[in-house]
């Protein structure tokens, strides 16, 4: 999780199961839907269908299969916990099939150009993963995206048409399908941090590689 530097709001990854990781803007009463529904409601047959089919068939609360997750938007919406305040909110961008994230981070200032200024940095939680059977899947290990914030900074912006719906319909686990564009490095590890140095550059914390990676501009 991070702060975004400019409204003071919070950002956070939240790893799926399978399927659906998430990007939030966490508002006051925040209600994230885990473990009801993961990605948008919108999706909750998708949700339902990996999760019950694919990849083993459990989730990782294994006293919660995922045949009890909801059938549909409503039905899971209604089992949501409630308490004075809370409201759901679905994710401001999901993968449909799991591609764990790992440490995120603003850059706060112009080490690396203007342009970069403000945007959302986020590392990878899986390195070494083996290539996909799924023909057209592309898997990048240890990568590093980048994720630009719209105007008002209360959504993300994307150049891709393909992200408009704020899902990456990728075609496997770890395959970054539709996101693409928001490739910003590869071969970091397991990006644990994200943080500015004091210099203005980006600097992303490996536990795989043992390294600290600091990103600067030519």
């Amino acid at each position: 999780m991070d702060f975004d530097p400019e409204t003071g709001e919070l950002w956070t990854q939240e790893n799926g199961d399978d399927t659906f990781t998430e990007i939030n803007r966490v508002q006051p009463g925040h209600n994230g839907g885990w473990i009801q529904v993961m990605g948008p409601l919108s999706r909750i047959e998708q949700y339902r269908e990996i999760e019950t089919t694919q990849f083993g068939g459990a989730l990782q609360q294994l006293r919660w299969p995922p045949t009890q997750i909801a059938e549909t938007a409503a039905e899971a919406r209604q089992r949501l916990y409630k308490l004075p305040g809370s409201h759901y909110n679905d994710p401001e961008l999901s993968w449909k099939y799991e591609l764990p994230p790992a440490g995120i981070g603003f850059l706060r200032g112009r080490g690396l150009g203007r342009e970069y200024e403000g945007n959302l940095f986020l590392g990878a939680a899986r390195v070494g993963v083996p290539p996909s059977t799924v023909p057209g899947a592309q898997v990048v290990s240890g990568q590093l995206f980048r994720l630009q914030l719209s105007r008002d900074r209360r959504s993300l912006r994307f150049d891709d048409p393909r992200l408009r719906d704020k899902v990456a319909d990728n075609l496997d686990k770890h395959d970054i399908t539709e996101s693409e564009s928001l490739l910003f490095g590869r071969d970091f590890g397991v990006g644990a941090d994200v943080r500015t140095g004091p210099n203005g550059n980006l600097f992303v914390v490996s536990l795989t590689n043992g390294a600290v990676y600091e990103v600067f501009r030519k």
